[in-house]
């Protein structure tokens, strides 16, 4: 009688378990622009200085991307939003140009933590929310940006 007790409640704390490790959570990233001109965005590699991609966000415009995770040790980030660890930021007609990286392991740098860089996630101008399994990360270039 023990043992099947024992295992009743071995298999319930397995099962609850599971669940948890299971939790699909939904990542999403989204970049506004409110700045009042045109911005482009060129992500590159800094080791290599290959681009990666680039691409436009017209004047009150977005772009997001969702990442969708089960596994509660992946935490998704900017950079796999943007694919690379460095980006120009061009506003319009090359008025304005603003480079970002993220140090990741330079400890002095503490990360990325340039206030203004939209490369890190920790920024105070990175608006966060959850809403159940939605974590939500939106960075808006404002006319005091440029």
């Amino acid at each position: 009688m023990k043992f099947k007790v024992l295992k009743i409640v071995i298999l319930i704390f397995l099962f609850w378990g599971c669940n948890r490790n299971n939790e699909e959570r939904i990542y999403r990233f989204v970049i506004e622009n409110d700045s009042g001109y045109d911005i482009n965005l060129e992500i590159f590699e800094s080791d290599s200085n290959d681009f990666v991609k680039i691409f436009t966000i017209p004047n009150s415009d977005f772009v997001s991307k969702d990442f969708q995770s089960s596994d509660m040790g992946r935490v998704y980030g900017i950079q796999d939003f943007f694919e690379g660890d460095s980006v120009n930021v061009i506003y319009g007609n090359n008025l304005k140009i603003e480079s970002y990286k993220c140090e990741f392991l330079e400890t002095e740098n503490n990360g990325c933590s340039q206030d203004g860089n939209i490369i890190n996630d920790g920024d105070p101008r990175c608006e966060r929310d959850r809403v159940g399994d939605l974590y939500k990360r939106t960075y808006t270039f404002i006319p005091e940006t440029f």
